[in-house]
């Protein structure tokens, strides 16, 4: 499933943004 690992990585990578965001503040 190409698909399936792309949408992981985004979701990944989309919280890998949003705690890097919450932690620098």
């Amino acid at each position: 499933m190409d698909w399936f690992r792309h949408n992981s990585q985004s979701y990944l990578l989309s919280i890998a943004e949003r705690s890097r965001q919450c932690h620098r503040r």
